[in-house]
């Protein structure tokens, strides 16, 4: 008999792998008021990051019993991080992926300058719109990430007044809720957000524009309580935070001059200064995580992409010279979405040529708003 190549063992461990995730649900849901409380434990017990890309992304990603579960969306987290799914070594294939990948819009200005409380989903691979639940206020300037099929809002301004509530949105259910106040004497916008093993973190912003916070604060969505960490230097708004490697990395702020880079690791509570981005002409700056790099492009200025391991800084072509809004990674495809005047053009970047091509045009006449890319397949 011939000996199976390691190709082929490797495929048949990750078939039998996939076929103990779908008995250990099925054996859950046959009986699920006695059995759901050992889902968590049982799937740790399943070395997910074996599981092929495509599994993980279409069946574990969007099975209820693990978005039911934060432990379990940790669990594949850290499945995500150590396969490196989105990586050049390892890609998504776009067929597979674009199936699960929506863009969200929250909230902005219109072109008449009217703050906006709307939620709508991009479908890029239909170019279709579809309206959800609006938010309970009009606002721009807040902060939002995403945690399993729910996108976090929190802070903002309504042009009359800052806001300090944190709310969620279940892209599933179409629904939205208060969680909770800011952990803030004074309300709240520029901030920045991200999220790290199913937990919230929250840095920078203002009430007084003369005085930024310096603050980082961890929400746990188990306890519902807020930690204060370790704080920043100095006080900072409008910047970004990005998870790489499962370290935060802040970037830019609003202010001309050098846009400088910190990076905190929640295990020993500190923060640490790497290689600045550079000197920019514009405010704004706008960050994503792409092939387990970093992409960051200052407005009206420089494009450029870090690379964690020799911590630098290389640069880029930048795109057309408009308004910039978003940048994203979608679909394994980098995504810049500019405002030109009259809507929104989206423009992808070609990582092997370094070059950029305009793709689509949404027609919207909305700038200064935020987006978050949530994956789930039913969406």
């Amino acid at each position: 008999m011939a000996r199976k190549s390691k190709k082929q063992e490797e495929e048949n461990d990750q078939k039998l792998k996939e076929k103990m995730f779908e008995f250990l649900t099925s054996w859950v849901e046959n009986e699920p008021q006695n059995r759901e409380a050992f889902f968590a434990n049982l799937l740790k017990l399943l070395p997910l990051h074996k599981l092929s890309s495509s599994f993980l992304h279409e069946n574990v990603s969007s099975h209820p019993l693990v978005n039911n579960s934060l432990q379990c969306l940790r669990l594949l987290t850290e499945a995500l991080n150590k396969t490196r799914l989105i990586s050049p070594s390892n890609p998504v294939s776009k067929s597979s992926y674009s199936k699960v990948s929506h863009l969200f819009y929250l909230g902005g200005k219109d072109q008449n300058d009217t703050i906006l409380s709307s939620v709508s989903k991009l479908s890029t691979t239909n170019r279709e719109w579809k309206s959800s639940p609006e938010m309970f206020t009009a606002k721009f300037v807040f902060g939002a990430t995403v945690i399993g099929r729910k996108i976090y809002v929190c802070g903002g301004y309504t042009g009359r007044e800052t806001l300090k509530e944190l709310e969620v949105f279940d892209c599933e259910n179409n629904t939205l809720s208060i969680l909770c106040q800011m952990p803030i004497s004074g309300n709240w916008k520029f901030m920045a957000m991200t999220a790290l093993n199913g937990l919230l973190f929250v840095s920078g912003g203002y009430t007084d524009r003369e005085s930024p916070y310096s603050n980082l604060f961890q929400y746990s969505l188990d306890t519902n309580t807020w930690t204060e960490l370790k704080q920043m230097d100095e006080g900072q708004f409008g910047h970004k935070l990005i998870v790489l490697n499962g370290l935060i990395y802040s970037i830019g702020e609003w202010k001309y001059g050098e846009k400088k880079v910190k990076c905190y690791n929640p295990d020993t509570n500190e923060w640490n200064y790497v290689t600045p981005f550079g000197y920019t002409e514009g405010y704004d700056l706008d960050a994503t995580l792409h092939h387990n790099r970093i992409y960051a492009l200052a407005y009206y200025s420089q494009f450029k992409v870090y690379d964690p391991e020799l911590n630098t800084w290389e640069v880029l072509p930048y795109p057309r010279k408009q308004a910039g809004d978003i940048l994203v990674s979608i679909n394994n495809e980098l995504l810049f979405i500019e405002y030109d005047g009259e809507s929104k053009i989206v423009s992808k970047f070609d990582t092997t040529n370094n070059s950029w091509n305009e793709i689509l045009d949404l027609y919207r006449e909305i700038w200064f708003d935020q987006a978050a890319v949530v994956h789930f397949s039913k969406l």
